[in-house]
């Protein structure tokens, strides 16, 4: 597999500080599931359209296709007539991942501290498991051996966007609220309010350790 990355970060605000990373990487040789015995399927060249449905059940009819289509011609055994249907692990599946990561931090300044990331991404394969029971939402088999490329799309992990386990309504209230702590902190350096003092954070602890989440008694 081969990965790369390129990432940016700098500090937008002071204590704020922005990260961007493209992330990639392409895998070769991932296990498909493929049964080799299976009629290899054909294009219609007929002008008036050919017979489909490979190996077909007593007194089932077979179809009926135009030319120019793809289709699994009727036949009465399998290549190897000796064998069945069978399942065989071959290492030719492809994967890609190309994704954008974006991060966001604010130190702990005036009792504000957050992390947030959102991906936006896409992840593609050949195959995302060697059975189906491993990925729900595809085939167990590729459809056709000799056409791999046809089973090329969306992983069954794919995840176009993630943000933390966040919506889209969650991420604009978060950006939100960032935005209101913002103009707290503005309102806060121009009406002169000073952040406590260490003697103050350690009274506060002790008061706590004391007595719980109680008011501080009113002087006089």
């Amino acid at each position: 597999m081969n990965q790369w990355n390129f990432t940016i970060e700098r500090e937008i605000a002071e204590g704020l500080a922005l990260r961007a990373a493209y992330v990639g990487s392409f895998g070769f040789h991932g296990l498909l599931s493929i049964d080799p015995n299976t009629i290899s399927p054909q294009i219609c060249a007929n002008a008036a359209g050919c017979a489909s449905g490979g190996i077909l059940a007593p007194n089932v009819p077979p179809g009926n296709v135009p030319q120019g289509a793809q289709y699994i011609p009727v036949q009465t055994t399998r290549p190897n007539p000796f064998v069945g249907a069978g399942f065989f692990w071959h290492t030719e599946g492809n994967s890609s991942y190309n994704g954008l990561q974006i991060d966001v931090t604010k130190r702990m300044a005036r009792g504000l501290q957050f992390r947030a990331n959102y991906t936006w991404s896409k992840n593609l394969d050949t195959s995302s498991a060697a059975a189906g029971s491993q990925s729900s939402n595809q085939l167990q088999t590729v459809y056709d051996r000799d056409d791999m490329r046809r089973d090329w799309g969306p992983a069954a992990t794919h995840i176009e966007r993630a943000a933390a386990g966040w919506s889209d309504e969650a991420i604009y209230d978060a950006v939100s609220v960032c935005a209101l702590f913002n103009f707290y902190n503005r309102w806060c350096d121009g009406s002169g309010v000073q952040p406590m003092q260490p003697e103050q954070y350690a009274a506060s602890g002790k008061r706590l350790a004391a007595f719980g989440y109680q008011p501080p008694a009113k002087p006089g």
